[in-house]
């Protein structure tokens, strides 16, 4: 993978940023997951139709580099760079 600069990194559909963030609009805690989130597939059951704040969010280099995790993995180390 080479380094872009434009951050338009794809979404790998982990569904980890859909349990480690808060999102207010639709009063989700951190570290749940989110109600329209389908574990099984990693993907939103309201995309289309999503919050803003979730359309906003891009994938970054940190989504890439635990990518090979498993979810827990994934929600553990992200508590320990944005905690």
């Amino acid at each position: 993978m080479s380094y872009n600069k434009t951050n338009d990194l794809k979404c790998l559909k982990c569904g980890a940023c859909c349990i480690f963030y808060s999102i207010s609009k639709l009063n989700k805690k951190s570290m749940k997951p989110c109600k329209y989130l389908d574990v099984e597939t990693g993907l939103c059951k309201i995309y289309k139709n999503r919050p803003e704040v979730c359309s906003d969010f891009k994938a970054d280099e940190i989504c890439y580099l635990i990518s090979s995790l498993q979810l827990d993995e994934k929600l553990y180390i992200l508590k320990k760079i944005y905690s």
